[in-house]
């Protein structure tokens, strides 16, 4: 008689749920031009590519990755298909977390549904830091994780931050794990400076200092208060608050250790604008479960 696990019966009803909501709430990554974003603009801005149009541009070869990414995505948009293939594709994205047997955990199902809370972009990002978090603390080796990590971590500048430093943290472990650490890291550090000089230079000039104002101006924090987008604010508040408390641990008080200091790699986000801090939500839910099941154990003793 065939029998299902009640794990794997959680994640195709959950996954069945997800995608006939994002279908009927028509949840997209990349909305019409009326709700256009940075994102889309860099997306459209490398599809150049398809129509011949080659642009010399360092940025570019960045926007072009980022457009590989998600071509899933984009392609849904360009054929204008039903929004709930959207949802299907990032249920691929997710698998590596959902199928792998060393992981298998129901607090994971929660990310299933945080599309309809976070945008497509922001809940891929969380997995290429939680996908790092598996390896270096989760006792995973897999190349093909690994990988994946750094792929997704590309979607944003913020992320290639604190996956670049997360990984100098921890290089020793990964060096000695994985052969093929110095290129990929070689790669998404090239990517991430010419990014990085892009922007201070920009910000630099008269008119980008006056439409982008300075550093603190542009966090995410400052802007969602700013432009009165409370629920955004709230979100990122409650993140704040919880790295403050996970990098205070008594655990972490006399000995940091590469977890501390991986953790430690989310505060610039704080500071900064984009996606770079909230792509930690998923490595505390991760890091928060450990902690309690720790505790159980120790009072069990």
């Amino acid at each position: 008689m065939f029998k299902i696990s009640s794990y794997k019966l959680s994640v195709i009803l959950f996954s069945i749920l997800f995608v006939l909501i994002a279908g009927v709430l028509d949840i997209r990554m990349f909305q019409f031009e009326e709700h256009a974003d940075g994102f889309y603009a860099q997306i459209t801005y490398a599809g150049k590519i398809f129509s011949g149009n080659f642009d010399a541009n360092p940025l570019f070869f960045i926007h072009v990755a980022r457009l590989i990414i998600v071509s899933p995505f984009y392609g849904v948009y360009i054929f204008k298909l039903p929004a709930f293939i959207e949802a299907i594709f990032y249920l691929v994205y997710l698998s590596p977390l959902l199928i792998r047997r060393s992981q298998r955990n129901f607090i994971q199902l929660i990310f299933i549904f945080f599309p309809l809370i976070f945008s497509y972009r922001t809940s891929i990002g969380m997995c290429g830091m939680g996908y790092l978090y598996i390896i270096l603390f989760k006792n995973v080796r897999s190349y093909s994780l690994f990988i994946i990590s750094a792929l997704l971590a590309n979607l944003s500048s913020g992320i290639v931050l604190s996956w670049v430093f997360a990984s100098l943290f921890a290089i020793r472990y990964i060096v000695k794990k994985y052969v093929f650490f110095v290129p990929v890291f070689g790669v998404l550090v090239l990517g991430f400076s010419m990014s990085l000089i892009h922007k201070i230079g920009y910000m630099m000039t008269e008119q980008g200092a006056e439409s982008n104002g300075n550093a603190v101006e542009r966090s995410t924090i400052y802007v969602s208060l700013i432009y009165e987008q409370y629920s955004r604010f709230f979100i990122y508040t409650v993140i704040t608050m919880l790295l403050y408390l996970i990098l205070n641990l008594k655990i972490f008080r006399n000995y940091p250790n590469s977890l501390f200091y991986f953790f430690l790699c989310a505060v610039p986000g704080v500071f900064l604008e984009g996606i770079g801090l909230i792509s930690y939500l998923m490595c505390f839910m991760f890091f928060v479960n450990d902690y309690i099941c720790i505790k159980k154990q120790e009072s069990y003793l």
